[in-house]
């Protein structure tokens, strides 16, 4: 199941819903209250069910094609975002850094989240701007301690993202 977020081209109010993509170009909007991180609540509290969502999809009357549509992140709005850095063997050995005994985690802002063929800006001062496709794991209810065995009933869904960074600026400071 592919869900996004977007608004409507022709919404001045530019409202969020919450959707499916149900062919390459073709999407149905959920009947659900709030954005996505709204719909990972619900489901974490069993207000609604994956089947429930299914159901919709299966009998939506209306569709969109996606040129009618802006489509967001996602998520606009998580509550947290933790990276994990140098955990790419080939990237650590491009940049030429021991590989790190530990997870090297740092945070990401939510001012940094941009939706679909959203232009990236880089500030004039920075020299060296890099990037690279991330696998972002969705994490969809409260975890702590988790077992391993358990790890996976935690897990929402999964996105990509494109990480863009200053590397110049980063080099010069600890993560």
């Amino acid at each position: 199941m592919k869900l996004i977020q977007f608004y409507h081209l022709l919404d001045p109010d530019k409202t969020i819903q919450v959707g499916a993509l149900i062919e390459e170009s073709t999407l149905v909007q959920l009947n659900v209250l709030g954005n996505m991180r709204e719909l990972i609540r619900n489901l974490s509290a069993s207000v609604i069910d994956q089947e429930e969502i299914k159901l919709q999809i299966e009998q939506a009357k209306e569709t969109y094609e996606l040129d009618e549509v802006k489509l967001l992140s996602p998520l606009t709005d998580p509550e947290k975002i933790i990276c994990i850095g140098l955990n790419y063997y080939d990237h650590v050995m491009e940049s030429k850094m021991k590989v790190p005994e530990k997870p090297v985690l740092f945070p990401k802002y939510n001012n940094c989240i941009i939706g679909n063929d959203d232009d990236v800006l880089i500030p004039e001062e920075v020299q060296q701007c890099d990037y690279e496709v991330e696998l972002v794991v969705v994490i969809g209810r409260t975890a702590k301690q988790v077992a391993i065995e358990e790890a996976m009933d935690y897990v929402f869904g999964y996105t990509v993202l494109n990480d863009v960074s200053a590397r110049d600026i980063q080099l010069n400071e600890p993560q």
